[in-house]
């Protein structure tokens, strides 16, 4: 009988390195590492914990990716003034750098924006005085400059975007509104607005993509995809009760949203993925909570930073999301 060197890629291919695109169930033996391996081993989402803020808040700005994210503004508790901290993450763990000229909280951040540019709009400062701001300002990488203001100062609206092409979507004025502004590096313009009004939603996506998920005016549990000109309904989110100010990570056709506030329960731990059709629901998180840091992640690799926890509202923890796939495993023979 020959033997396996002589009949090798008839039945399991001996390959020099591993195929590029493997089929689900596919068995081929690595010459290069000696191994047996296998395409198509199912993985279940997961969360992890992450490195501590420095400074515990709720209602962060954010942007970025797991491994390189960057967080600022929040507020410390119901009637505190807003803070200005601005905080970066290198996976591990969270650093001080440049703070924000005006501090404030819930305003609209460059969901697509990175560690070393990204954008905060609008927001509030709730105490000595409750004030919503039209302030825009851009960072850097070191420093946070004043750039042009929003054309309608509000705060608990939905950024999406970069710090050079934004999406500032909804939120109260006081009152709560549906304008949509867009950021073209150096001034905001009016655009078509939401089809109604609503705040305290979340934003993902970029400026001609954009996902908008959630709100309250009432509470709801709606999805909106924005394509640069025109606004369509998207897949309703799958809890049973809708939610505000949940965590979001991702873009239009591939999104996770996670924790929320919701009226049974303002502290929930859900997570749920978007295929750009549908939410699914994931592994829940370790500690349930409302107004984390928006962005800052992918939807695979979402950030939930900060938020308001169990009572607490200067929240430290960072956990860090890892999304449902397969994975190529060795293959142990004896």
């Amino acid at each position: 009988m020959a033997g396996y060197n002589t009949i090798h890629g008839l039945k399991v291919k001996y390959l020099s390195a591993d195929p590029a695109n493997p089929e689900d169930g596919q068995v081929w033996y690595n010459s290069s590492t000696g191994n047996l391996r296998v395409d198509g081993i199912a993985l279940a989402s997961s969360w992890a914990a992450g490195g501590a803020l420095g400074t515990g808040r709720n209602g962060m700005g954010a942007a970025g990716v797991q491994t390189a994210s960057i967080t600022y503004g929040g507020q410390i508790a119901p009637g505190n003034a807003s803070k200005n901290e601005t905080e970066e993450y290198n996976g591990a763990s969270w650093t001080e750098v440049g703070n924000l000229g005006t501090a404030r909280y819930v305003g609209a951040p460059s969901m697509l924006g990175t560690q070393t540019a990204t954008l905060y709009a609008g927001g509030a400062r709730q105490a000595p005085d409750v004030n919503a701001y039209a302030f825009t300002e851009v960072y850097d990488g070191s420093s946070w400059s004043e750039v042009a203001n929003l054309g309608t100062g509000r705060d608990k609206l939905a950024g999406a975007g970069t710090s050079t092409a934004a999406l500032a979507v909804g939120g109260q004025s006081p009152p709560v509104v549906a304008n949509v502004e867009e950021w073209d590096g150096s001034s905001w313009s009016e655009e078509t607005d939401i089809p109604a009004v609503n705040r305290s939603q979340s934003g993902a996506g970029s400026q001609t993509a954009a996902l908008i998920v959630c709100g309250q005016n009432p509470t709801n549990g709606t999805t909106l995809e924005y394509d640069g000109s025109s606004w369509t309904a998207g897949g309703t989110i799958s809890r049973s009760t809708k939610a505000t100010f949940v965590g979001i990570g991702g873009n239009q056709n591939d999104a996770t949203i996670f924790g929320g506030n919701e009226p049974a329960s303002p502290y929930p731990n859900l997570t749920e993925a978007y295929d750009g059709t549908s939410w699914t629901a994931q592994a829940t998180m370790a500690t349930g909570r409302q107004r984390m840091a928006q962005g800052g992640g992918t939807g695979p690799a979402a950030l939930g930073t900060g938020g308001y926890a169990n009572g607490n509202a200067a929240f430290t923890g960072t956990e860090e999301f890892t999304g449902a796939g397969t994975q190529v495993k060795n293959l142990s023979v004896s």
